[in-house]
């Protein structure tokens, strides 16, 4: 796992990082764990105690095929699969290409390697039968490193031929296991449609993608561009979230970030997701469940509340989902999930409220950027919108529109670029451009800049009050530019060096009045990473946070 890739490409993946398909049933919460690479046996209850429906771990190759053509499967090699099994819990298999006894061990590439990896499959399929739910064909294959040897000098195709290999020997006589492609750190569009182009939908019952952010609030919008890459091609396939999770500097923060996340992958189609992982690691000392001596980590309350209590009522309808800064999910009849930008609410009815580790809490009346729980049949009403857009909250919806200047030109219009690692907001001729749900990078310099503008349109009249922050990302760079305007006069502007830049100005405004937020390049556009948040508000006590 963890995103290593670099270049125009890495100043979108440094900006990701501060930061539907049909379902086959209901989504379903899984974890990861690692006793292929040796976890103790004393961690295996951890599993049954957050209710788990499904392990994602892995055989190795190299260890069951040392002869070609002879698989010895034992208790050290793959006994943890057994004991799975046994215990009635589904498995998810990441396994690898690679063997030492085929292709010089590199990522199999011949067909003679491609033909022995799918016949391991299909030997793991017949020996473990119905409890192995899926295989990841491959890990992370967009990454560096993941995939080696000639298979790496075109990876789609690559790719492409071994999945057809195993969809045709390993498919037949196991109509349950579902074989996953792709396999991308992050959701990497842009490396899938290549994939697409080269014809593995054909040979896959899944696409897998290893979501990894700082925030939840644009998953969303990620997956339906994967999503509509398929329905393009008429093939839609379930996405299955292999590996998501991210590094917390307090244990307090993952609850949140889980209940976010499961409440957008199951009203975006997402077939299975696996939290990484059950247990803290050497490499990834705040991601699990638990530490590795097996204390409970609040997180592991919040995915055991999500599997029991509120994933099992179906698949999360979004509600208000046009409302700005909204984040509002139905689960059956009697389960909400709410959060996003302040704003009051009130309950038709009797209800409990509960945060995202399932603690009650008293009643409240403010939504916040903090989930809460609703538990009851109940209506909630909502409160006027005092938030009109919300660069973050918004990223990439009508509230918004993305243009950019060429000098004193006409302005450009930027659209969604499927990227490998993701998808941002730019366009092509004008790189390194860059602009996602938490940074932005402008272009050009001197006396051609290349400036990005972000236009908020008010669907009315009165005051209001434009407010945000931008600060620089990266010590290189010269810094940038930031103008504040409305209808096109400036209202605010400043050259944003190694300090934050922040204001909040009322704008006495009317209806169809636009407000601009433009960012542009020092003397050069090196360098120039800038994460920023703008807002648009009825009230000044309302503004765009730093940080």
């Amino acid at each position: 796992m963890k995103i290593r890739a670099i270049s125009l490409a890495a100043i979108a993946l440094l900006l990701m990082q501060d930061c539907a398909v049909g379902q086959n049933g209901p989504f379903r919460l899984g974890t990861t764990t690692h006793f292929s690479q040796g976890w103790p046996d004393r961690l295996w209850p951890l599993v049954r105690q957050v209710g788990a429906v499904t392990v994602r771990d892995s055989i190795h190759w190299r260890k069951v095929e040392r002869v070609q053509g002879h698989y010895n499967f034992t208790a050290d090699n793959s006994g943890h699969i057994q004991r799975a099994c046994d215990a009635g819990i589904g498995v998810v298999l990441g396994l690898d290409p690679r063997n030492h006894v085929y292709d010089g061990g590199q990522t199999s590439f011949t067909p003679v390697a491609r033909m022995a990896y799918a016949n391991y499959v299909k030997a793991i399929a017949d020996k473990f039968g119905g409890c192995i739910v899926a295989v990841e064909v491959g890990n992370e294959i967009n990454g560096l490193g993941n995939v080696t040897g000639p298979a790496a000098l075109d990876r789609a195709v690559s790719h492409t031929a071994l999945l057809r290999d195993v969809y045709r020997i390993a498919k037949p006589g196991h109509s349950g296991l579902a074989i996953l492609g792709g396999s991308t750190n992050a959701i990497g569009t842009g490396f899938l449609i290549d994939l697409f182009n080269a014809g593995a939908l054909s040979f896959m019952d899944g696409v897998a993608v290893h979501p990894y952010r700082q925030d939840p609030v644009n998953l969303d919008w990620e997956l339906n561009r994967l999503t509509a890459a398929m329905a393009a091609r008429g093939m839609p396939k379930p996405i299955w979230a292999t590996e998501f999770s991210r590094e917390f500097a307090s244990p307090a923060q993952a609850p949140g970030f889980l209940t976010k996340m499961a409440a957008l992958m199951s009203a975006s189609g997402v077939r299975d997701a696996l939290w990484y992982a059950l247990a803290d690691q050497k490499a990834y000392p705040t991601m699990g469940l638990f530490t590795f001596d097996g204390s409970s980590k609040p997180v592991a309350t919040s995915f055991r509340n999500l599997v029991s209590d509120i994933l099992p009522r179906g698949a999360a309808q979004r509600l208000n989902k046009d409302e700005s800064g909204l984040f509002h999910f139905r689960f059956g009849t009697d389960r909400q999930i709410i959060w996003g930008a302040r704003r009051t609410f009130s309950l038709s009815g009797p209800a409990l409220i509960r945060d995202s580790t399932g603690t009650l809490i008293a009643q409240l009346g403010t939504i916040s950027d903090d989930p809460i729980i609703i538990e009851g049949n109940v209506a909630v009403k909502l409160g006027s919108q005092t938030v009109l857009a919300d660069s973050f909250y918004d990223y990439g919806k009508r509230e918004w529109v993305y243009t950019a200047t060429r000098g004193s030109g006409a302005s450009i219009p930027l659209r969604p670029i499927d990227w490998k690692f993701g998808s941002y907001i730019g366009h092509p001729a004008l790189k390194p451009i860059v602009v996602n749900s938490l940074g932005l990078a402008p272009a050009g310099g001197g006396r051609l800049p290349i400036k990005i503008m972000l236009r908020h349109t008010l669907l009315g009249a009165g005051p209001v009050y434009a407010s945000g922050c931008i600060a620089r990302k990266t010590i290189k760079g010269d810094g940038v530019t930031f103008e504040l305007l409305h209808d096109g006069k400036a209202i605010a502007q400043s050259l944003v060096g190694a300090n934050p830049y922040q204001f909040n100005e009322m704008i006495n405004a009317g209806q169809g009045d636009s407000i601009d937020f433009v960012v542009g390049p020092n003397k050069h556009a090196a360098g120039d990473l800038a994460r920023y948040r703008f807002r648009v508000s009825r009230y000044k006590d309302d503004p765009a946070p730093c940080s």
